[in-house]
This record gives C-alpha cells, sequence and structure tokens, in this order.
C-alpha cells in the first residue's frame, strides 16, 4: 500500500514538474520573441482605429492569474493620430506607465483572445471635447458615443472581446476640457476595484472607489481644492424577475456618510423601494447643496455642527410618484452672514419632510418642530 502511494505521488510529481517546466520553456520562448510579439500586438491595434498605440516593453507574468496568462505593458501611451517623426509633439490622450492584461488561455488555444481582467496603474486620460462638440477619445476611436455603429458584412470579424470579470484602477489623473463651454474637471483615482460574477440570470458586481476631486469647473460652479470621495458598493441583477437588489452600499464625501440599500423591479409597473441614512459632520455639502438658494458670498454654514437624515424612497414610477420621506436632527449649527459680519451659532431642529405620491406635488409636506 505504502510502495503504491509513493507510486502515486512520484507520478503527480512528474505531472506536475514537467507542466511547470512547458511553461518556463514557453515563458523562455516569448522572451525570446518579446519584441516581435509587441510589434505584431501594436500593429493589430493600430490597424482596427485612426489612433495609434505606442508601448515601451511587454513582460510575461505566467503565474499571476494561472491557468490564465497575465501581460505587463509597460509605457503605454495612446494618441488621437498616427504619429510621424517629423510632426510637432502631441500630448496622448492616455498615458499609462504600467498595464496588466489577463488572458483566458482557453481561447487563446482556440486562436482567439479574451481579456479576463484588466489592471491600469499609474497615468493620466486626457479628454477634450472640441468646437464640434466630438472628443480627441472619438476622434481616435473613430466612432461617436451615443452612435449605433453599422456593421460592413465585408469586414473581418475582431478576434478580441473583452468579458471582464475584474479591473482596477490606481493613481490615474483624469482631466476634462470643454473648449466651447470652458467646462474643466480635474480628478485623480486613487483606487479602484471592481469584481464581476455571471450565473444563470445573475449579474453580480462590487465596487471600492477612492478618488480626490481636484477641481471642478460647470456653470456658476468654480470649485479648487481637493475633496475626497469613497464609494463602497454591491449591487445583484435578476435578469428573469428583473430585480435590481443594492446591498448595503456607502458613500463618503467631505464630511458626509451615506448608506443606502433597497431593490428597484422593473417588471410591467416599474417601482423602488430603497432606505437611506446619512450623517454630515462638516460644512462642505451643506454649502453646495445651499448654491442657487442662498448667495454663498453673503452667507455659510460654520462650526461643528452634525446633521443626521434618514428615510425612505418607495413606491411605484409612472402615473404617481414613488413616495420620498425624510426624517432629520440638526445639532449645534451655525452660519454666518458675512455683510453684517454676524454669526448665528447653536441652531437645532427635528424636521420630517414628504412629498405625497401625486405630481403635482399637492401631497409634499414639511413638519420643522424642536428649533431652537
Amino acid at each position: 500500500m505504502a510502495r503504491r502511494k509513493h507510486k502515486l505521488l512520484k507520478i503527480v510529481g512528474w505531472i506536475l514538474a514537467s507542466v511547470v517546466s512547458l511553461i518556463l520553456l514557453l515563458t523562455l520562448v516569448f522572451y525570446l520573441w518579446r519584441n516581435f510579439f509587441m510589434e505584431k500586438a501594436v500593429n493589430y491595434l493600430n490597424g482596427q482605429q485612426p489612433g495609434e498605440v505606442q508601448m515601451g516593453q511587454m513582460n510575461l507574468i505566467p503565474f499571476l492569474h494561472f491557468p490564465d496568462i497575465t501581460l505587463q505593458l509597460q509605457s503605454v501611451d495612446y494618441y488621437e493620430q498616427k504619429k510621424h517623426s517629423d510632426s510637432a509633439t502631441s500630448d496622448p490622450v492616455i498615458s499609462l506607465d504600467k498595464v496588466h492584461v489577463t488572458l483566458d488561455a482557453l481561447d487563446l488555444i482556440r486562436g482567439s483572445v479574451m481579456v479576463s481582467d484588466l489592471k491600469l496603474e499609474e497615468g493620466r486620460v486626457r479628454l477634450e471635447i472640441y468646437e464640434d462638440s466630438i472628443s480627441n477619445l472619438e476622434y481616435a476611436l473613430g466612432i461617436r458615443f451615443g452612435e449605433k455603429t453599422k456593421k460592413d458584412s465585408t469586414e473581418s470579424t475582431s478576434s478580441i472581446s473583452v468579458d471582464l470579470d475584474a479591473i482596477s484602477l490606481s493613481g490615474i489623473l483624469l482631466e476634462l476640457d470643454h473648449r466651447v463651454r470652458g467646462d474643466r474637471f480635474l480628478l485623480r483615482v486613487n483606487q479602484l476595484e471592481s469584481n464581476f460574477s455571471y450565473l444563470t440570470d445573475l449579474v453580480e458586481a462590487e465596487v471600492e472607489l477612492d478618488i480626490d476631486i481636484n477641481q471642478v469647473k460647470y456653470l456658476t460652479i468654480n470649485e479648487i481644492g481637493e475633496r475626497n470621495v469613497n464609494l463602497e458598493g454591491s449591487i445583484l441583477l435578476n435578469s428573469f424577475t428583473k430585480v435590481l437588489e443594492v446591498k448595503p452600499s456607502s458613500l463618503k464625501v467631505s464630511g458626509l456618510d451615506l448608506e443606502t440599500w433597497g431593490t428597484y423591479n422593473s417588471a410591467s409597473i416599474p417601482s423602488v423601494d430603497f432606505s437611506y441614512q446619512a450623517t454630515n459632520e462638516g460644512l462642505e455639502v451643506l454649502n453646495f447643496l445651499f448654491r442657487g438658494i442662498l448667495d454663498l458670498d453673503e452667507i455659510e454654514q460654520i462650526g461643528s455642527g452634525t446633521m443626521q437624515l434618514s428615510g425612505e424612497v418607495k413606491g411605484n414610477l409612472g402615473e404617481e410618484l414613488p413616495v420620498f420621506r425624510l426624517n432629520g436632527e440638526a445639532h449645534e449649527l451655525g452660519f454666518r452672514i458675512k455683510s453684517l459680519n454676524k454669526d448665528v451659532t447653536g441652531i437645532s431642529f427635528n424636521v420630517f419632510a414628504t412629498n405625497g405620491s401625486k405630481l403635482d406635488l399637492s401631497e409634499s409636506y414639511i413638519d420643522i418642530t424642536g428649533f431652537r
């Protein structure tokens, strides 16, 4: 019995050693022909759209997501137009230090490419909307967002497809400039982790997001200064029952902590059933909410007051509004009237509000008690 067990372990060991040796041999072949493979991949990508991909180096990491294959792409730049050696220098639309792409091994054996995992590290995405309302990314890709593209039956079908199980971003600077309106957004994605799972009639997605908003210039808003936003959420979509479930998910931004959960039913009569609770311990959120209602050049919130909110949104969508209910408590709020150089502090109250269910809001109601 012992000899038979020893023989079995020996066979398993030889099989494992053979598999590892084969992988190492393939890795060696890859590195010997790395520049050839990289040139073929770049030429293929550049032949699919008007923009141009440039790449510094390609590495193979065979055991990172074994049995799938992971490629590490370094110094990846994506330009709006094909660059010539004598052309003036232009900034790339996308510039990334490292890109990890995981490819399904079975699909590679069959002669196709399936991207199942994507990781982007350290870089910049520069989006610019021109006078014709078309962005540099649309020109680079040769498409127009929001328009349906007609398929040419004479063109060969691309062998590259994307079915992501996970996507990760870290240290990515995002810039958006609108040339006509003058809008500008500047933010940094510190970390984004998103995972997807697919079962029969079920799709589950989880996301963790940590970003810093550095500038927002839109209409009357012109804010410069770092604002951190942290989001953790999870959803479950049942395509058979047409129910989207939002599991307890949280949002934290500038002193605001918000948590929500519930369901959206897209059946014959769509309906929502959500609950929420929120706490604000800072000034940024209330000052932002008051924008457009109060003249913030004249009045602003001050002090360390807090607000706590809870409630629900429940009902059908269509001829009636879903009923929105809000319960709130304010503690030690303060405001400064700048023109009078006066501060009003120590404000506390309880509030209840609802919109009712009628579209004309005739059933809306607000009640403020305990004001002091």
